[in-house]
């Protein structure tokens, strides 16, 4: 951690330690015995998974994080708006937007369409992406008992699609965007070279 970093977020400072924490979070995930700790575990990894989008814009909007390779070429540019660019990572990952419902649900308890529009516009965030999840009527989730224990599902219309799974592929596209080739992050050069 830097000397100036904000110190507001208990250590986590940047996209990097925030992907970190998404690893712990689903590792306390999977040794989760009982319904309410696997509850906040499945919150906990939503939220910060969804966050990991703003902690990334910010990033590479104050010109912290350069991206690299097909980022580079396709993201929108660094003074793109957060909708922008979330549509942007979610072309890319669109099972992130279980974790922006989940998240946003634990938020207002109820997640209503207008809470997705980009101000001063009539488009939801995720109008252009043309996935398999795009007009789903309801996505919902929840724990359920199984003979060998409790089961986190995410539930789209009647399909029940399994939550660690989902949770998994979120995290290795995180760890890939973040740790792979896709961005650098200037401060660790500059911190690396008074070394």
């Amino acid at each position: 951690m830097s000397a100036d970093s904000p110190q507001q977020t208990f250590g986590i400072d940047n996209c990097r330690s925030l992907c970190a924490k998404l690893d712990r979070e689903l590792g306390r995930l999977k040794a989760a015995t009982d319904r309410e700790d696997m509850a906040d575990h499945a919150i906990n990894f939503a939220i910060s998974a969804w966050h990991l989008i703003d902690w990334t814009w910010k990033g590479r909007q104050t010109e912290r994080l350069i991206f690299r390779g097909e980022a580079a070429d396709n993201a929108p540019n660094r003074s793109c708006t957060l909708g922008a660019f979330r549509t942007f990572i979610i072309e890319r990952e669109p099972r992130l937007r279980y974790s922006g419902l989940i998240a946003n649900s634990a938020k207002h308890l109820v997640l209503e369409d207008e809470r997705w529009r980009e101000e001063g516009t009539t488009e939801t965030y995720f109008s252009a992406i043309e996935t398999g999840i795009k007009g789903e009527g309801q996505v919902t989730s929840d724990i359920f008992k199984r003979s060998g224990g409790w089961v986190p599902k995410i539930i789209v219309d009647d399909q029940r699609l399994d939550a660690m799974t989902e949770f998994a592929a979120i995290l290795d596209f995180w760890s890939g965007f973040v740790h792979g080739e896709t961005i650098e992050d200037t401060l660790e050069i500059v911190e690396g070279s008074q070394k």
